[in-house]
């Protein structure tokens, strides 16, 4: 076990704060608000099956090396991850233990709302600390609510019949959804301005908490009316929670019927799927009019590069000298250091061919015309710390390549990158080239 300080938290690793040497857990620690998050993993990500097994944890009301859950056992399916928290805070209440992970929470009418997820073949273990622990009740089944002096626990049985569920306790409401419902749960904003956004993370500016769209991507609360846009892929039904002073909801501009549900204590509507309501056109493509555009038109010796850098210096400072030709090739001597470069040669006369050496970078590549016609290829390699990242290539002109004046020799010089310097020995100057 191991404990460093990063940032503003307190990190420990190891496998023991678990009963099982195949669960692998990462502790932060917030110093501010003294909430404990234990990311808890397989060791090996080789194994694929189901892991069981218990936590130690340390809470300020349940104790230090608390061994979770009380009774039964938290599992992992294959590479599967979880965050468990303690002591997390939310609104005015705080939640002092879950099996179930926090996908989000807001306050609403003085009530504090946290939404927990979990698998739904896993059994669940929830303690609750809020301003007051009377009245706590389930109205669904598969769910037991033990009050304690200080805190309430509520136990959830695997394979529960509800795939959502909500629990009064005090002035909380605990939302328990299967892992599949939570992945079309939504928290937007409905209040926006300087620095906050419909998406804003923090739970402490208000919002509303919708479940059942593929996707919510505005909300805005006006008066009594929530107005929502998003998307849907099926008839749909959707869930909101939010203040008691939503009467209204509109989605995509058109009024939903809603009305109180309550046993998850939200306003509950149907959304109609249309998918000729969405006016999409789909066109037919045999029937349209298709055009290109030549991708390499600096092949052509009619191409115009005039405005482009010349690369005509004699000399260079760096170690690495040019491996031959009178001038330095060097991409970097002339402002180029990453990324693809272009190099177009010109000349006049009777040549019988070209000798390139094109430093690429390990797995770069080249490709050589001459007026327009194409004269080979070539690519690297590379293998561990090793590879071919120098391309050699020998080219013959023939006599109906050639013109008698303008003949333009184009190269498309695929550079990988360059050289960092691990062997200390000034590698990292060699620059991308060409001789």
């Amino acid at each position: 076990m191991t404990a460093d300080r990063v940032g503003d938290g307190s990190q420990a690793t190891g496998t023991a704060y678990s009963d099982s040497s195949e669960v692998y857990t990462t502790v932060w620690h917030d110093s501010k608000s003294g909430t404990n998050f234990y990311v808890v993993r397989q060791t090996s990500n080789a194994k694929i099956t189901k892991t069981e097994f218990t936590l130690r944890v340390n809470s300020t009301v349940l104790g230090n090396n608390v061994v979770v859950p009380s009774s039964g056992v938290m599992a992992l399916n294959g590479r599967e991850s979880k965050v468990i928290v303690t002591d997390y805070s939310f609104g005015s209440s705080k939640l002092i233990f879950s099996t179930a992970e926090v996908l989000t929470w807001q306050t609403f009418d003085g009530i504090d709302y946290i939404y927990l997820y979990t698998n739904p073949t896993d059994s669940v273990e929830i303690v609750v600390q809020t301003s007051s622990v009377s009245g706590g009740n389930s109205t669904q089944s598969g769910f037991t609510i033990t009050n304690k002096q200080k805190y309430t626990v509520i136990s959830g049985s695997a394979n529960r019949s509800s795939s959502i569920a909500a629990i009064s306790i005090g002035k909380a409401v605990v939302l328990i959804a299967d892992k599949a419902v939570a992945l079309a749960s939504w928290a937007p904003r409905v209040t926006s301005g300087k620095g906050v956004n419909y998406y804003t993370p923090s739970p402490q500016v208000a919002g509303v908490i919708i479940t059942g769209p593929y996707f919510v991507r505005t909300a805005s609360l006006k008066g009594s009316t929530l107005t929502l846009q998003g998307d849907i892929n099926t008839d749909t039904t959707i869930d909101i929670w939010g203040p008691s002073s939503i009467k209204t909801v509109t989605w995509n501009g058109k009024t939903v019927s809603v009305s109180r549900n309550s046993q998850l204590k939200s306003l509950r509507g149907k959304l109609q799927y249309n998918l000729g309501g969405n006016k999409v056109k789909i066109p037919d493509i045999s029937k349209g009019r298709w055009k290109c555009i030549d991708n390499t038109p600096e092949i052509s010796a009619s191409f115009d590069d005039s405005t482009w850098v010349v690369a005509n210096k004699t000399t260079t400072a760096r170690p690495q000298q040019p491996y031959e030709g009178k001038y330095v090739l060097y991409g970097s001597e002339y402002g180029f250091h990453a990324g693809d470069l272009i190099w177009r040669g010109h000349f006049d006369g009777n040549a019988t061919g070209v000798n390139l050496s094109i430093q690429t970078g390990f797995s770069g590549a080249m490709s050589v015309f001459i007026n327009s016609k194409f004269l080979g290829s070539a690519q690297g390699s590379s293998e561990g710390w090793s590879g071919v990242d120098i391309l050699n290539g020998n080219y013959t002109f023939t006599p109906d390549l050639l013109r008698k004046k303008g003949n333009v020799i184009t190269v498309y010089h695929d550079n990988t990158g360059l050289a960092s310097d691990y062997n200390v020995n000034d590698e990292f100057k060699a620059s991308s080239q060409i001789s």
